[in-house]
């Protein structure tokens, strides 16, 4: 169940991203507009539960693959590699399947 917060002026969200785990996303909803924003998150979550749906349990995200390829690691960047992939790709294209981006 998602959950609507204050930024400033600006609405954000919780909500249960396509890999299941819990994400802050901005909504474009301002103050007062909270039912507004509510209804968009609901519809995120929706839309994330059918990807986690239609990927199956087979199917190898960029964020699995990335978890692996990272644990592997074991050179003097291994720890820089794996907070660049946290912070920058898996947020990005984490819920992506690797054959889709091949």
């Amino acid at each position: 169940m998602s959950s609507i917060f204050l930024r400033g002026r600006r609405l954000y969200a919780t909500v249960k991203n396509d890999l299941g785990g819990w994400a802050q996303v901005r909504t474009p909803f301002l103050v007062g507009q909270d039912a507004e924003a509510e209804k968009w998150a609901r519809a995120r979550e929706r839309e994330a539960e059918l990807s986690r749906q239609a990927r199956g349990p087979g199917a190898l995200t960029v964020a699995a693959y990335a978890e692996t390829w990272g644990a592997a690691r074991t050179n003097a960047s291994a720890a820089d590699d794996r907070a660049r992939l946290r912070d920058h790709v898996v947020p990005r294209i984490g819920h992506m399947l690797l054959d889709v981006l091949g």
